[in-house]
């Protein structure tokens, strides 16, 4: 299963990309956050927990391209294997076009949680974009 969306924002590159990069930002609209955009950063976020879900997440940064693109690894208690989230940023005319995609479930199990994924990435995007608006 691989997870893929793209969204168009009214917001300059920069302006977005610090939205996803900066854990004060981060804190706002996705999930309260300990993150930095520095290659081999631990990073963790912490949401409300949900059945056996315990709300948090973990990884490690594995690619910064400053105001093109950041990949991280991506785990959560209920999940067996890692996974990897990548953000690809691109300039447009009107403002910034972003792309999540979020691969590496295997599995019966994980195809289960990637379902839950993609509607959790759904609900934070819509956060995302109520957050660039205002």
């Amino acid at each position: 299963m691989k997870i893929k969306k793209t969204k168009a924002f009214n917001a300059s590159v920069d302006v977005v990309w610090d939205a996803i990069t900066d854990e004060k930002k981060l804190s706002e609209w996705f999930m309260k956050a300990r993150f930095q955009p520095e290659v081999g950063y631990q990073f963790e976020f912490q949401d409300t927990p949900r059945g056996k879900w315990d709300g948090r997440l973990w990884g490690e940064v594995l690619v910064v391209e400053p105001l093109q693109r950041l990949s991280y690894t991506w785990m959560g208690n209920q999940m067996k294997h890692n996974t990897q989230v990548t953000w690809v940023l691109k300039p447009t005319v009107s403002g910034t076009e972003l792309t999540l995609e979020h691969i590496g479930f295997k599995g019966f199990g994980d195809h289960v949680i990637g379902f839950f994924h993609l509607l959790g990435w759904r609900q934070y995007l819509r956060g995302l974009t109520n957050f660039l608006r205002s």
